[in-house]
This record gives structure tokens, C-alpha cells and sequence, in this order.
């Protein structure tokens, strides 16, 4: 296995290869069932649970915003007010 660490750019560039492929399509939809992004992450009476599933979800959006054409992520924290 090689050191070669690849640059920000290389590595969208690499995760848009892999998760643009049909194959990668269906995990990335695997991933959105699995990790709480078609539903509530909150669990009532639970706040370790609640917080445990979304970091989960947040692991998916940050990979669902590698794959974005215009190369916005998406946020990863509420904008206060």
C-alpha cells in the first residue's frame, strides 16, 4: 500500500469515481437507508442515542457533499442566529 497522500481536489476527485459508478450509486443509497438520513434521528428519551445517530448521518452528508458538482459541502453545524 503505498504513503501517497492525495490533495483535497484529488480526493473528491477519487470519491466522484468510485461513488458516481453505478455500484457506488446503489451503496451511497445504502448508506442514506442505514444512517438516519430518510428519517428522524431523534429517539425520544434518549440523548446518546440521538446523538450517536446523527453523527452517523453526518458521516453520509459530508460524503454526499464530496460528491457535489459545484464543490459546496454541506454544512456540518446549525448557523447560530
Amino acid at each position: 500500500m503505498s504513503n501517497k497522500q492525495a490533495n483535497p481536489q484529488e480526493l473528491q476527485d477519487l470519491y466522484k469515481r468510485v461513488f458516481n459508478s453505478d455500484d457506488g450509486k446503489l451503496v451511497i443509497g445504502d448508506l442514506q437507508r442505514r444512517f438516519w438520513m430518510m428519517q428522524p434521528t431523534y429517539c425520544v428519551g434518549d440523548t446518546h442515542e440521538t446523538a450517536y445517530r446523527e453523527g452517523q448521518r453526518s458521516i453520509v452528508l459530508a460524503l454526499m457533499g464530496l460528491l457535489r458538482e459545484d464543490n459546496r459541502e454541506y454544512p456540518t453545524e446549525t448557523e447560530k442566529e
